[in-house]
């Protein structure tokens, strides 16, 4: 009996474990994005022309539902919504997790001359494929990802204290081999991973090491493990 009691409280503090962490995991609060559905009607190269007129971004919202059954939905946003989010995040954008609303028109409209909208879905997501004008570097469309835990993300490379480096100073630069690391983030996406260059010389090569990386993050099995992030140069030769 004495056994039995031990194994159920061992199983009762487990599970007390795993709420506790599943309620830090969902209290995180995530920036906030709003999407219409897309008929069928303004699907193809044309209707999408108009839309970017409208300043309004084709899109589809793809993955899988709670089923885990494919999901596949063509939606709408607003550039200008997209255009804000690009200034703040930069790099880090298609690495953010968003709390998207899906909205639809309904019939009617609001006091504004607006027409009525309701919510269809609320869905944790990630952007993909940003598509961007090479004339005017506007974003032309963006995909979104539902995202769930163990989901791999492209996570930006972001080097600090370069000024602290002597040879850095005397004229050494730093080479980009990979800007972004795919990963697999079973908690909090990080904004970008930090790599410190106070100690950088002449020929070192940086590579990813479980240190760089922080708790609960860990590279994609496509990483291979001399994934190398730049490499100091010097101009001289």
């Amino acid at each position: 009996m004495l056994k039995s009691a031990v194994k159920n409280l061992i199983s009762v503090r487990t599970s007390l474990v795993v709420r506790k962490s599943f309620l830090s995991t969902t209290a995180v609060e995530y920036p906030q994005l709003e999407a219409m559905v897309r008929p069928y009607s303004e699907t193809g190269s044309r209707q999408s022309r108009y839309l970017r007129k409208d300043a309004t971004l084709p899109g589809v919202l793809y993955g899988s539902d709670n089923d885990f059954n494919v999901m596949k939905h063509t939606i709408k946003i607003s550039q200008k919504d997209v255009m804000r989010e690009l200034r703040i995040r930069g790099a880090s954008f298609e690495n953010t997790v968003y709390n998207l609303t899906v909205k639809k028109e309904v019939e009617g409209v609001n006091e504004d001359k607006t027409p009525k909208t309701e919510v269809v879905a609320q869905y944790l997501v990630t952007p993909r494929q940003t598509h961007f004008s090479p004339v005017t570097e506007f974003p032309i469309s963006v995909n979104f990802l539902r995202y769930r835990p163990g989901n791999r993300v492209r996570i930006p490379v972001i080097y600090k204290n370069m000024d602290q480096s002597q040879d850095m100073k005397r004229g050494c630069f730093l080479v980009h081999v990979n800007q972004f690391i795919e990963c697999v983030c079973d908690d909090v996406v990080p904004a970008s991973i930090i790599v410190d260059l106070a100690e950088a010389k002449k020929g070192d090569v940086y590579r990813l090491t479980p240190t760089l990386l922080p708790p609960r993050v860990r590279p994609s099995k496509y990483v291979s493990a001399d994934y190398v992030l730049g490499v100091v140069q010097s101009s001289r030769g």
